[in-house]
């Protein structure tokens, strides 16, 4: 067992990292005269962080890895075979589980703030105080508190906790959006709250797609005695869309547009020259590059989504792609990360080797700077090895 500390600085405050790996010995099973080898070990990984060397109060358990890695070696015709000299083969699965998203792998309750059901945050990612306003628009509460909460607005949430609590909130709770809500009652006059399912309030219709969203914040300098406040979402069932969001909301400056939120069962056509309609109707499926509902892409947002400048956005993932660590880059083959062929021709002058593979060129410490062939896993660690984080790739390398 072995520790290793490393201090950084995290988003403007002093940090520590701390890693823990305990493993054990490498071991080797061989089949067929050592034809055929399997290798493989177990390693837990325990990463913990927290500002300013205090684990007073802030220190967050971020990583509880569990992994197991087998590597799988096959020589498959030593002696060669037709016009191949020698043929071998190797296979790599790494399966990792981290019980972080699971509160300690259901032994320990107060590991909570990653997964379902986040409970107390800590105060690097929740901090935010209220300032009773958001940007110019009064809410009614004055006060600065630790965490926030909107308890001084004049509806009801179920969300709403005593100062202190850190919990993740709502969209109604958050700072960001609590001055749509607090402002924005519908033809009735009445502001309810968001489990009321006949509410005409115009903040519902806007907010819908995120009513399962839960919201932590920040507290950083701004303009509003001397703090502000930076949103974050805190939750993994909040499917994030980085455009268009609001192509399906109904526009009450475009005639037609059916709009029970702002005209009582009617259209809009109150577009003025500096207040336009969209171009199609919230609900006529039209390309992302055209205006409708209330979406409006600039005249260069449109030209870059007709050319189809944009990639995916990998940003949503299940609990269970998080915990097994099946991001972005591991969503084809999952646990297997090597898979290559060996081939030796013309007397082994000539090597080839074919498949999933990484391909390591200079060397160097904890930076790759000539070594760029493989994308790096930054999801793994702060700092990982290059060992670990490289991502192998579907290549042909030969050399003559």
């Amino acid at each position: 067992m072995y520790a290793a500390f490393a201090a950084r600085r995290l988003r403007g405050a002093l940090g520590a990292l701390l890693f823990v790996m305990v493993s054990m010995p490498a071991t080797a099973i061989d089949f067929w005269d050592g034809k055929l080898e399997v290798h493989g070990f177990y390693e837990q990984q325990i990463r913990s962080i927290w500002d300013d060397f205090s684990g007073a109060d802030d220190w967050d358990l971020t990583q509880w890895y569990h992994v197991l890695n087998l590597e799988i070696e096959a020589d498959i015709a030593p002696d060669g075979f037709g016009p191949f000299d020698a043929v071998s083969a190797f296979a790599r699965v790494e399966a990792r589980f981290d019980c972080v998203w699971r509160r300690g792998c259901w032994m320990f309750d107060n590991v909570d703030v990653y997964g379902d059901r986040s409970g107390r945050l800590p105060a690097r990612i929740q901090s935010g105080h209220e300032s009773g306003f958001s940007g110019t628009q009064f809410t009614g509460n004055t006060r600065r508190e630790f965490d926030h909460s909107i308890q001084g607005l004049a509806f009801r949430n179920k969300d709403a906790n005593l100062p202190g609590s850190r919990r993740a909130v709502s969209s109604q709770g958050s700072i960001t959006y609590n001055g749509f809500w607090g402002a924005s009652a519908g033809l009735d006059g009445i502001l309810d709250d968001m489990v009321t399912p006949d509410s005409d309030d115009p903040a519902q219709l806007l907010f819908s797609d995120i009513s399962e969203c839960r919201f932590a914040s920040r507290r950083t300098r701004g303009p509003v005695n001397g703090h502000g406040n930076q949103q974050l979402v805190h939750n993994i069932k909040c499917d994030i869309d980085p455009l268009h969001d609001t192509k399906s909301t109904p526009n009450p400056f475009r005639a037609h547009d059916f709009n029970d939120r702002v005209l009582a069962g009617a259209g809009g056509g109150l577009a003025l020259p500096l207040r336009p309609a969209p171009e199609a109707r919230f609900d006529s499926g039209a390309p992302d590059y055209v205006p409708s509902g209330i979406w409006y892409p600039n005249e260069r947002l449109q030209q870059a989504l007709k050319d189809g400048d944009f990639d995916s956005f990998d940003q949503n993932f299940t609990i269970n792609e998080l915990q097994w660590n099946r991001g972005a880059s591991q969503q084809d083959e999952k646990e297997l990360k090597e898979a290559y062929v060996d081939l030796e021709m013309f007397d082994s002058r000539l090597w080839i080797r074919a498949g999933k593979q990484t391909i390591v060129w200079g060397k160097t410490e904890l930076f790759s700077t000539t070594d760029q062939l493989n994308p790096r896993d930054l999801a793994l660690a702060t700092l990982p090895t290059l060992e670990e984080s490289r991502i192998a790739q579907w290549a042909i390398r030969a050399v003559w």
